[in-house]
């Protein structure tokens, strides 16, 4: 299997989205897959069965799913533990060039909860008075 150009990748995606197909009607059915470990493993066993190389099916999977490297990092974990020593091999050695998963609020991106609210107007009613 040959390695995937930028190029076919943004085809893939744009076929997806263009597509009237729902992924059930789909060649591969993965709606029974819970976890990123199972769709990874998933893969690493249609990859073996094809008889096509199991780490570049991995690295296509992770240039069209573009996933965190803590969510990869968790993966190599689960596929390790399984015996992949191939793919969790390269999955490790490749993390460190995934990007951060951002935090989980932007106070200036998110709306604040009632409960925040409820703490700041708490805060600015008890707060010291500044002189």
């Amino acid at each position: 299997m040959m390695p995937m150009s930028d190029e076919q990748i943004a085809e893939i995606r744009r076929r997806v989205a263009d597509s009237n197909v729902s992924p059930r009607e789909g060649r591969y059915d993965l709606s029974p897959l819970r976890t990123r470990a199972e769709v990874f493993g998933y893969c690493i066993e249609v990859a073996r069965r094809e008889g096509w190389d199991e780490v570049e099916v991995i690295d296509a999977l992770l240039m069209v799913a573009t996933p965190y490297r803590e969510d990869v990092r968790d993966v190599e974990q689960v596929l390790r533990s399984l015996g992949y020593t191939a793919v969790s091999d390269h999955l490790k050695k490749i993390t460190r060039h995934l990007s951060l998963r951002p935090p989980k609020q932007w106070p200036c991106l998110t709306a604040p909860q009632h409960d925040e609210i409820a703490d700041q107007s708490w805060r600015r009613r008890h707060a010291p008075a500044r002189h």
